[in-house]
């Protein structure tokens, strides 16, 4: 009886434990997305291609 309840009892402690720890990284994960799309945001670099017959004037518009 003693052993049976001791087994449950581990059974018990890894399954909570189990249960925290993929809410904990479900968290992460939510809270890591939003630093990430600010980063996104911020930080990426945006290029343009034009064509080669493309005029002077406008590029300079372009990059200022």
């Amino acid at each position: 009886m003693k052993q049976e309840s001791q087994i449950d009892i581990m059974i018990h402690v890894v399954a909570v434990a189990l249960v925290m720890s993929l809410v904990g990284i479900a968290l992460l994960a939510f809270v890591h997305s939003f630093s990430l799309s600010k980063k996104l945001k911020t930080q990426t670099p945006i290029s343009i291609q034009l064509n080669a017959e493309y005029n002077k004037d406008s590029l300079k518009t372009l990059s200022e």
